[in-house]
């Protein structure tokens, strides 16, 4: 059973492990593991992020081993989910007796929850993972009442270590567990027992402050950045201030409750909570109400049989109801909560239900049957949905990583507005040692300017949102100075390449057109590669009157003028429409197109022309041509 019960586990959670899409959270953990502890502090305020540091070492180290794809960052987490099965069994045998040991194995092989955060990119399977094992040596350090191991002292300084490096909710099971201790020793009878017991609680108390202080400091170094300001100090030390209303807001710590009901509220926080517990987040209502009735019914019958003299049940009480209170209590004051952070309290459901189970198999088997029955049609119904789930599609960053992968050169500037951006392209790219990333959260136009000086071309990855949007300063930033060769849209996220024009000081040829706009530009020869990108300023001058609204486009033609690739964009990336020209004004114009990977070897045209926006057609010189020739580009080389 030792051994079957880890395989079992270790299977179900391999199915379809790189299935589903990575979600934010994934790529942000990601992301951080690529950064040092400090530079992660700092980091962590600009990008809004509130998770402790411990998981995300552990998986830049497991990257560095196996690589970044989302199936070995995930592979992480099974890892830990099959532990987790193997350390619950051997507990809850040791706790209780073999029967209920193996109860509680099989329940953890199949539990949803458990299943669904064994297959995540995050560190709740690390955090069930520290809670059983920590669990386990106190049950073991408290079977001999005057037992002074410093192996087992030392297995729950670390558990701790990683549980509350993992989440920082965690800290609500270390108050738990510090409350078994103070009921241990409150219950201890004997006037010889109070000395050595008041040494066992403060040796418990001091070894759990030392293992959680790294998380303090990393936590403290990030609200150090957070107050730094120019203004005011604190005896004489760092500068401080007051973090304000955005600040917090960028943490989730905003206020949530003003008006809202708070019975309503309670409903709604018992109701998430019971369901993350039973049936994972991804089950229906119809099947977690089914569930619910098996889990109720061994649960009762759990409570009613618990023996158990060295792990009492109001251990477990505490488990569940004091992360749960102080939870619901934060839920109520703050809106960044969710009800997976209290996941580690599963283990102490799981090992109730399995001496329910096992009083059922003693007294009522009719009755274990039924709740067998109910649990697994529950169950089987929730993982079925979970493995067919393919997650949000608009969300699915693999096409457009992949047609990154292929047109990005080395050299290239990936810029990105969130944190989590970059994780996804290290995870879906099989290499991405060639690209340099600059993520702005919380910077300025100077610092950007100063990465970009000396690029050729630059890559800006927005969600939900393009260059052209409102409020995308970066995008506007690069519109300015750039030419803006191509966005590409896939699902929710986009792509904008921007290319480096030409030098324009030496403008030798120009044309005009039958509207009097004159466009002069500097002939230009390119010799490139498919996947290259090509780029030429324009010169405008307006006529003396005023103009209709025209669109630029930029062409190559092959030898016989078929579109090769083209793009069309106002004047000045739309910043400059022709309708605001003056008369008499010379607009700067950058212009650029990426070339196809599959165009072949050979030479080409650059042309370049304008049409009217409101009937399409095409502004023709004054000499009846509908394009002008700029130059040639010479393609060498067909990328495979």
């Amino acid at each position: 059973m030792a051994i079957l019960l880890p395989i079992s586990a270790f299977v179900l959670r391999i199915i379809r492990l790189d299935y589903r899409p990575l979600w934010w959270d994934e790529g942000r953990n990601i992301f951080f593991a690529n950064l040092d502890w400090q530079t992660a502090a700092h980091v962590a305020v600009r990008s809004g992020d509130v998770n402790p540091p411990v998981y995300r070492m552990l998986l830049g180290a497991w990257m560095w081993l196996v690589g970044p794809s989302p199936f070995t960052v995930r592979l992480l987490s099974v890892f830990f989910g099959v532990v987790t099965v193997a350390l619950l069994y051997r507990f809850a045998a040791d706790a209780y007796n073999w029967r209920v040991g193996t109860i509680a194995g099989v329940l953890s092989v199949f539990a949803p929850p458990l299943i669904y955060y064994s297959q995540e990119g995050k560190g709740y399977a690390l955090m069930i993972l520290a809670a059983i094992w920590s669990s386990w040596a106190w049950y073991k350090l408290h079977s001999n009442v005057l037992a002074d191991r410093k192996s087992l002292w030392g297995a729950i300084g670390i558990a701790t270590l990683i549980g509350a490096g993992a989440h920082y909710f965690y800290f609500l099971f270390v108050l738990a567990q510090s409350l078994w201790t103070v009921v241990w020793c409150w219950g201890s009878k004997g006037l010889s027992r109070i000395v050595p017991n008041l040494k066992h609680l403060a040796k418990w108390t001091v070894i759990q402050l030392l293992s959680i202080s790294p998380i303090l400091f990393y936590g403290w170094s990030s609200m150090t950045v957070l107050m730094a300001t120019s203004e005011g100090n604190l005896l004489g030390g760092p500068r401080f201030s007051v973090p304000s209303l955005n600040d917090l807001a960028r943490w989730g710590a905003t206020a949530t409750l003003e008006s809202a009901n708070p019975y309503s509220h309670l409903m709604v926080f018992l109701n998430e909570l019971c369901q993350e517990i039973f049936v994972g987040p991804s089950a229906t209502d119809g099947l977690s109400l089914i569930a619910g009735f098996a889990v109720a019914i061994s649960l009762y019958i759990g409570w009613r049989g618990y023996s158990s003299k060295v792990f009492p049940r109001i251990n477990l009480v505490l488990w569940v109801f004091i992360p749960s209170i102080f939870s619901l209590i934060f839920s109520f004051l703050f809106s960044y909560y969710y009800s997976r952070f209290l996941i580690f309290v599963l283990p102490a459901v799981l090992l109730l239900m399995s001496v329910g189970l096992q009083s059922l198999w003693n007294r009522g088997r009719l009755m274990l049957l039924l709740c067998g029955l109910v649990l697994s049609f529950a169950w089987t119904g929730v993982l079925s949905s979970h493995y067919e789930d393919r997650g949000n599609v608009d969300e699915d960053w693999r096409e457009l990583v992949d047609y990154f992968a292929q047109i990005h050169r080395p050299g290239d500037l990936v810029v990105h507005t969130y944190d989590w951006m970059q994780g996804y392209v290290r995870a879906y790219m099989n290499d991405d040692r060639d690209i340099d990333y600059y993520y702005v959260a919380e910077s300025n136009a100077e610092s950007l300017d100063s990465v970009t000086t000396k690029r050729e071309r630059v890559w800006l990855l927005d969600y939900q949102a393009t260059p052209f949007s409102y409020g995308n300063w970066p995008g506007a930033w690069m519109r300015e100075r750039y030419a803006l060769a191509g966005t590409h849209i896939f699902g929710n996220a986009s792509i904008t390449t921007f290319v480096k024009p030409n030098d324009v000081r030496n403008v030798d040829t120009s044309v005009q057109f039958s509207n009097g706009i004159e466009m002069g530009w500097r002939t230009v020869e390119f010799y490139v590669n498919s996947g290259d990108s090509v780029a030429v300023e324009l010169v405008f001058s307006a006529p003396n009157i005023a103009v209709d609204a025209y669109q630029v486009f930029l062409h190559l033609l092959d030898g016989e003028d078929k579109l090769i690739a083209g793009n069309d964009i106002g004047p000045f990336n739309n910043l400059r429409p022709t309708v605001s020209w003056s008369p008499g004004e010379k607009v700067n114009s950058p212009h650029a197109l990426l070339l196809p990977l599959d165009i072949v070897a050979g030479q080409y045209e650059l042309h370049a022309g304008m049409y009217n926006l409101k009937t399409g057609s095409r502004l023709l010189t004054v000499d009846g041509k509908e394009s002008t020739r700029l130059g040639l580009v010479k393609v060498l080389y067909q990328q495979p």
